[in-house]
């Protein structure tokens, strides 16, 4: 399945996914929202006036184009960065691993077993080609400045795994520092 990684500076509807699960994460300045979808994800990050939208999908599937920042197939590691209005700087890294049979398993295994609190994690039924389903998890990691959500997202047809890193970041203010801590409330 070639997927790929689409960036808006607009919101796109849920109705354009099949949403699988959904979570909400407010900080002072800041939200994000994240959905767990059939293909992939949708991250909104909002920043006063500010919408920006990620979607990993199938590279088949229908978007719009109006405000599309970027669009990318994920294979190869690649980064994208580029600074969106209102002074947010937006970045990217994604790849698409093969792995061996036995790795995948191991690695599709753990994955599923550790969640944290600010994680979305979502199991798939199997396809029925291969005895496990597929499996999204979104770890998303607040900070005073700055949101990153990790994305994991495995293909057991293809033994394939998608990992996407997406950092949000707003201006600084009269404050300073960056905040350690990862308080987000779901």
């Amino acid at each position: 399945m070639a997927i790929a990684l689409h960036c808006f500076s607009r919101a796109l509807h849920p109705e354009l996914f099949q949403v699988v699960q959904t979570g909400v994460f407010d900080r002072n300045d800041y939200r994000v929202e994240v959905d767990i979808t059939h293909e992939g994800h949708r991250i909104q990050f909002y920043y006063k006036t500010l919408t920006l939208c990620e979607v990993a999908s199938s590279a088949h599937q229908p978007l719009p184009t109006r405000r599309l920042m970027h669009r990318g197939l994920i294979g190869d590691p690649y980064s994208f960065r580029t600074d969106a209005p209102r002074g947010v700087i937006y970045q990217t890294t994604y790849q698409r691993e093969v792995l061996p049979a036995e790795l995948f398993a191991m690695i599709h295994k753990e994955f599923r077993q550790k969640r944290q609190e600010s994680d979305l994690l979502h199991l798939f039924e199997s396809s029925g080609r291969v005895s496990i389903g597929a499996a999204s998890l979104l770890h998303v990691d607040l900070r005073s400045r700055r949101a990153v959500v990790y994305g994991l997202h495995t293909f057991p047809d293809d033994l394939a795994i998608v990992k996407t890193t997406s950092s949000f970041e707003i201006p600084s203010d009269d404050t300073g520092s960056e905040e350690a801590d990862s308080n987000p409330s779901a």
